[in-house]
């Protein structure tokens, strides 16, 4: 009998250590998708825009810092505190970060408080000079472009693939 419930324990917690690492690797693969993404999207604008560089790639790094902020917070918690990972919505919708939470992870996690001042650094700029400019751009010529269009596809279609991939559960 004894080995038998030492048997359940041990399945448990390998069960749920092969489900966190597949949930890891879920997510990554989904930062990874976005962080692809936000450089197709520059690439695209700025190889029709190139006057519009510094605005595009403010714009992006501002969005790789964020896609970088809710990653370490989904390691910790996937780590530290799994069931604030909302794992039966899709992955976009996972993680609650507003400015109460991200207080408290950096407060408690020095490598969570470096990428969260590096987001605030990047909200405290304000808006570019050539901001205005950059949306009416994506808006009438980017956005309706057959390369953004299939730009936007592939990203939405790997996303929808990640998103029903299952994950062992315990």
């Amino acid at each position: 009998m004894k080995y038998w419930i030492l048997s359940v324990v041990i399945s448990f917690f390998a069960s749920s250590a092969l489900g966190n690492e597949c949930l890891h690797q879920k997510y990554k693969k989904y930062a990874d998708l976005q962080t692809q993404w936000q450089h197709d999207y520059s690439n695209l604008m700025v190889a029709n825009h190139p006057e519009l560089k510094e605005v595009t790639y403010r714009y992006r790094d501002t969005q790789l810092a964020l896609i970088e902020q809710r990653f370490i917070a989904f390691t910790i918690y996937v780590a530290d505190a799994p069931e604030k990972i909302q794992t039966e919505k899709p992955l976009n919708q996972w993680l609650v970060l507003n400015p109460s939470i991200k207080n408290e992870l950096s407060l408690q996690y020095p490598k969570f408080k470096i990428i969260d001042d590096k987001v605030e650094l990047y909200n405290s700029l304000g808006d570019h000079k050539d901001g205005d400019k950059a949306r009416e751009v994506f808006r009438s010529e980017v956005a309706p472009s057959q390369e953004f269009s299939r730009l936007l596809s592939r990203f939405n279609s790997n996303v929808s693939v990640l998103n029903d991939t299952s994950c062992p559960t315990t």
